[in-house]
């Protein structure tokens, strides 16, 4: 929070600015640290794997939405024939 308000005080001038800065700052530590703890526990090939396993889970997440999305925006499953007379 500190380092937060610290930030939005140096950039009076633009605060979405600061916001964004600090948010990609902390993302980058954050990214940075997870990823380092595995390297150091497991060793690199475990800290491929566990990136390779996100990236799966995101597609398979992104995959499940957007199959709702087209059973929600799907049209009735009738289809009106026209008319022969």
């Amino acid at each position: 929070m500190c380092c937060s308000v610290w930030i939005q005080r140096g950039i009076a001038g633009a605060p979405e600015a600061g916001s964004a800065l600090f948010v990609g700052v902390v993302q980058v530590a954050v990214r940075s640290s997870v990823g380092g703890g595995i390297d150091d526990m497991a060793g690199g090939r475990a800290d491929f794997t566990f990136g390779c396993a996100l990236a799966l889970l995101g597609f398979a997440a992104l995959q499940r939405l957007a199959a709702r999305e087209r059973q929600r925006t799907k049209g009735p499953a009738y289809r009106c024939s026209p008319s022969l007379d």
